[in-house]
């Protein structure tokens, strides 16, 4: 056998080592990303505690069309939803639990044929009962889910005045039923931590977030 065979072969016999090389990592690395999900999946009895905020508010809408307020003018968040909630695993794949949010919205419109501005804003507390279900569909470490803020409502305040006279309109308090259905992803960083996002339609658009799994 000359050289140049002996070469080939060689040759040949590295290239084997590194594809298996290659494909015994992409199999060890996929499991582990299996064995992640795994371990962070929900099961009966689980508990959960996470924070969220949110982006894209809803409510400034239902403010005005609901007749929640007696101004006219358009409210814009202020500050982005901020919320904290803990859910418990009844069955498997599905949580239920309790969601308690704030949110602030102000508004600062120019009043017709005149050089006042008339200001308002509003506080508002949201307390939801949340129903999630955790689906089959996953894709390595990233788990999806889907889930109802199914019974809510939220408690405002909201306070106006007339700026530069400063004429302070008396404040007004009121509460009314609130919504959010709402898909997300949630991506395993630890057996007990994980970071999501989820879009939807409710107080928010999207909502971002971190998951501690307590049990």
């Amino acid at each position: 056998m000359n050289n140049s065979s002996q070469t080939n072969q060689l040759n040949k016999q590295i290239m084997k080592k590194k594809l298996f090389t290659t494909v015994f990592i992409i199999a060890i690395t996929f499991i582990s990303f299996n064995q992640t999900f795994a371990q962070t999946k929900t099961k009966k009895g689980n508990v959960d505690v996470y924070f969220k905020t949110g982006f894209g508010f809803m409510q400034t809408a239902k403010f005005e069309e609901q007749g929640y307020n007696n101004a006219t003018h358009d409210y814009k968040g202020s500050l982005p939803f901020l919320a904290v909630g803990i859910e418990t695993a009844l069955w498997n794949n599905i949580s239920v639990g309790t969601l308690i949010g704030y949110s602030k919205f102000h508004s600062d419109v120019p009043i017709p044929k005149s050089t006042d501005h008339l200001i308002g804003d509003i506080t508002a507390y949201n307390v939801f009962v949340t129903v999630k279900y955790h689906l089959p569909l996953k894709f390595g470490p990233i788990s999806t889910y889907v889930h109802a803020d199914a019974i809510g409502l939220t408690a405002f305040s909201e306070r106006r005045s007339t700026l530069p006279s400063k004429t302070l309109d008396e404040p007004s308090t009121n509460i009314k039923e609130n919504y959010g259905i709402y898909a997300g992803g949630r991506y395993s960083l630890s057996n007990k931590l994980s970071a999501f996002g989820e879009v939807g339609i409710g107080y928010t658009l999207l909502n971002l977030g971190i998951n501690m799994r307590l049990k």
